[in-house]
């Protein structure tokens, strides 16, 4: 059985992403809410799901809060969801 040629420079990216971080590790999307604190981007995220999301990892930085998941669609309707609310999203 022979192996595939990889012929981008994204899939050769992709494959090294999934070498660094080992197996049966997901690969995080995210984005930043700009200029607030951990508390207050919990309290944000919380009125956009009506709950406390939990399968969402977020850190706190110099810029605000880092929020990623797994699945890179949700994180586009989160940043879709606090921009329609006014938010700086990076």
């Amino acid at each position: 059985m022979s192996r595939p040629i990889i012929t981008t420079v994204a899939q050769v990216e992709a494959l090294a992403a999934r070498q660094r971080t080992g197996p049966g590790t997901e690969l995080l999307d995210g984005l930043t809410i700009q200029r607030v604190h951990l508390q207050e981007a919990k309290a944000i995220l919380r009125g956009i799901f009506s709950s406390d999301p939990t399968t969402l990892s977020l850190s706190e930085n110099d810029e605000g809060v880092t929020v990623e998941h797994a699945d890179s669609e949700f994180i586009a309707e989160i940043r879709s969801a606090l921009r329609a609310e006014g938010w700086a999203v990076r």
